[in-house]
């Protein structure tokens, strides 16, 4: 289990909301004795008065890990708002109030979050802070701005019904990045999406340099592959820019 998965499920557990269920996924089979199960159980404990429902075991209907580990969960909603969040993210007890307000305007379908790192441990967290705090930032809120599609899966708040008719969360086992795929496809419906003032605090707790890069990585690899003409300009607009601003800065700094 994550070194922090007792502190972050625990959030969910305070929520400040009138009626709301938590459906916990766990990929391993029930047989495999997962260490996350005392974590919950604990919470159940601690917290009766919040409805959980447990689902064990990952059913491989696709490419995609997430929705496989989900999927179960998913077809057993019982109310049309659903907010799909990952195991390391910590939340506040408003959250799930200011996120379901958008929803008040019946063209907004989507609620998402900006990603950020709530904890800074090691120099791999900062980073992560750093770049969080940053680089994706600025062109995820300058998306936003635009009208462009950049929702998030980290956490996001969606209406059932409208995912439904892109064919349910299934349709998108065959993606990776099974996040922007759905959020394309309810924007190309013509819906709205909107940003939450609560970004999603992601911790997860101490990760290496090696897990760092790797991450940032395979997210630059996905960049490329669905969003390749972007992609040419992003030098332009980050490191060549930067060097040069920064260049500038130094030579009159320094007066060279």
């Amino acid at each position: 289990a994550d070194c922090n998965l007792k502190i972050n499920l625990e959030s969910f557990f305070k929520l400040n909301y009138p009626k709301y269920e938590l459906l916990l996924c766990i990929a391993e089979n029930e047989s495999d004795c997962p260490p996350s199960i005392a974590i919950i159980n604990e919470l159940i404990n601690l917290y009766p008065q919040v409805e959980v429902r447990i689902f064990m075991g990952a059913s491989p209907i696709g490419i995609n890990p997430k929705i496989n580990n989900m999927i179960t969960a998913y077809q057993s909603v019982q109310y049309e708002l659903i907010w799909l969040s990952d195991s390391n993210i910590l939340t506040s007890p408003d959250t799930l109030t200011e996120m379901v307000s958008h929803v008040i305007n019946p063209q907004v379908v989507l609620v998402h979050q900006l990603p950020y790192v709530a904890s800074v441990k090691s120099f791999a967290d900062c980073l992560d802070k750093i770049y969080f705090g940053t680089q994706h930032s600025r062109v995820y809120l300058w998306a936003n701005l635009i009208g462009r599609n950049c929702a998030n899966g980290m956490s996001w708040v969606f209406k059932k019904s409208a995912l439904e008719e892109e064919g349910g969360f299934a349709a998108f086992s065959e993606y990776l990045a099974e996040d922007f795929f759905m959020g394309k496809a309810l924007w190309n419906r013509g819906w709205k999406f909107s940003l939450s003032s609560f970004p999603a605090l992601q911790n997860a707790g101490s990760r290496s340099f090696s897990a760092f890069r790797d991450r940032i990585v395979r997210w630059g690899r996905l960049r490329a592959t669905m969003m390749p003409i972007p992609g040419l300009f992003e030098p332009f607009t980050e490191c060549l820019m930067l060097g040069i601003i920064g260049s500038i800065v130094l030579a009159n700094t320094l007066e060279w």
